[in-house]
């Protein structure tokens, strides 16, 4: 231990030793509390943590406005953006077509299942995209046991392009007198069969061959206007964009759509474009991309109206997403055209109740064009 020699004043005849372990008297540690300098020194650290915290906490809520801000700005961007592409969309759709789509159709009631113990074994099968896979589609038939007489097929749209044989499908379709949905790609042959018919008739022999008016995949689309011919486009337009099947139990209504269906809007009042094109909902708009799926906020929207007034949608177009069971909704096209799976949902009477499962078959790989 150290000790330290601290005069006290020059009058003082003896030194005070101060070791290092000692403390100083209770009145010298007051007389140093109160002394005016340490005072001072005290305010000035009190008022310099004060003043730390208060800018902090003005940055802190400068931040979380400015970031509010932003992502409000963000949303409504995102809205407005969602509100105007569905309204290009729409007016695309209107302007390029020379023709109404037929919005509604209800299947006939001679084509529906019965329930009781005299009921008719008859079934419904409904099939999701086969895209020109007449194979598949044969195969599917015999899978299911269909039977012409007592069963009915429908086909939920896009049951051409892509496949190598289109033509044969929509002949197989008109044969067995199949009911049938507009998708997006019948939609787009349609179009092109009647751009053909407006050219031909105003330009004659002059009109200009397709490669010099169209791009590839227009191209492409209309060489199968032209190998599909006026009767399977002229039954391809009698598709409707939606077909009621009727109810079907706990099921509710049944509702046959390509791609989707708008919740909370009424089939009359849907966009057309958009049940034959979207796959999600964003910002409450429906979007081919960007978004969540549709049959999500279907599903929700089902489960807050009453039993009688539930709706349960059948539909294809999603082959990314695949396969899609859900209590109201049933997403049955699983990439036939891409290798994988050609998918029908049946629906059949029972004794007492209505039951629905679900039958598939192989594809194989269309060849690449």
């Amino acid at each position: 231990m150290t000790d330290y020699k601290i005069p006290i004043s020059d009058s003082e005849s003896h030194p005070l030793y101060v070791s290092e372990k000692q403390e100083l008297p209770a009145p010298a540690l007051a007389q140093q509390y109160n002394d005016p300098a340490s005072r001072c020194q005290r305010y000035r650290a009190r008022r310099c943590i004060l003043n730390f915290v208060a800018v902090m906490a003005l940055l802190v809520w400068t931040g979380y406005y400015f970031l509010s801000s932003i992502q409000c700005m963000s949303s409504t961007i995102g809205e407005v953006s969602a509100i105007l592409q569905k309204i290009a969309d729409l007016n695309s759709h209107q302007e390029n077509s020379a023709f109404d789509p037929v919005m509604i159709m209800d299947i006939p009631e001679k084509y529906l299942p019965e329930i009781g113990p005299d009921r008719t074994q008859r079934r419904l099968l409904v099939i999701g995209d086969i895209h020109g896979m007449k194979e598949s589609l044969q195969d599917l038939l015999q899978e299911t046991k269909y039977d012409p007489e007592q069963d009915h097929l429908v086909l939920a749209g896009d049951m051409v392009n892509k496949g190598p044989d289109s033509p044969g499908v929509v002949d197989l379709a008109m044969k067995i007198g199949a009911s049938c949905v507009r998708g997006n790609h019948e939609d787009k042959v349609i179009r092109a069969w009647e751009d053909i018919q407006s050219r031909s008739s105003e330009l004659g022999d002059e009109a200009e061959p397709d490669e010099k008016i169209y791009g590839h995949h227009h191209r492409k689309v209309i060489a199968l206007a032209r190998a599909l011919g006026e009767r399977r486009i002229e039954w391809l337009k009698s598709c409707p964009l939606m077909l009621r099947l009727g109810n079907f139990g706990e099921m509710g209504e049944v509702i046959v759509v390509h791609a989707g269906i708008e919740p909370g809007v009424e089939l009359e009042d849907q966009n057309p474009f958009s049940v034959m094109n979207m796959r999600s909902i964003k910002h409450g708009i429906p979007s081919k991309h960007h978004g969540k799926a549709w049959s999500k906020a279907w599903n929700k929207y089902q489960e807050s109206l009453s039993p009688c007034q539930r709706q349960t949608v059948i539909y294809g177009h999603d082959a990314r997403r695949g396969l899609k069971t859900k209590e109201y909704s049933l997403g049955i096209d699983t990439g036939c055209v891409k290798g994988r799976k050609l998918t029908a949902a049946i629906i059949e009477g029972g004794e007492t109740s209505y039951s629905h499962e679900l039958a598939q078959v192989k594809c194989h790989k269309a060849p690449k064009e």
